[in-house]
């Protein structure tokens, strides 16, 4: 499904922001993950392909960082079957890319929020340090 081809895409691009914004940044983790956010919100809402808008970001506690996101264009009738494929993408590339050594090296939680065209929840995708340092 080119669906969970483009979450791919998403996937990587969120990761470069973030990426970019930590190393323009210095001091806490958190005070990085705040800085993160305030840039991202400043674009958003933001189209990330045909079926995914990225409407905001924040940061909860020291090392998390959550992402809202709104499927558009499409009905998601089976979330648990779209969740299976999309995280281990997510987890494999916050494992493996280079980009992603700041979430390593920090123990940074991300967290996937999604929700349908209506504002009804859909699912939560979470990338804790325990996923990613299997």
């Amino acid at each position: 499904m080119n669906i969970i081809l483009k979450k791919q895409n998403i996937i990587y691009l969120l990761i470069l922001i973030v990426i970019v914004s930590f190393t323009q940044c210095s001091g806490s983790v958190e005070s990085q993950l705040q800085s993160v956010a305030k840039e991202t919100n400043r674009d958003c809402p933001i189209m990330r392909d045909q079926w995914t808008r990225l409407d905001s970001c924040s940061v909860q506690g020291e090392n998390t960082f959550r992402y809202y996101f709104t499927i558009v264009q499409i009905v998601v009738t089976d979330t648990t079957n779209l969740k299976s494929q999309i995280k281990p993408q997510i987890i494999e590339t916050v494992k493996n890319h280079p980009s992603t050594r700041i979430f390593r090296d920090n123990d940074v939680t991300l967290v996937y929020k999604y929700n349908d065209e209506q504002g009804k929840y859909l699912f939560t995708i979470m990338a804790a340090p325990q996923d990613y340092k299997k």
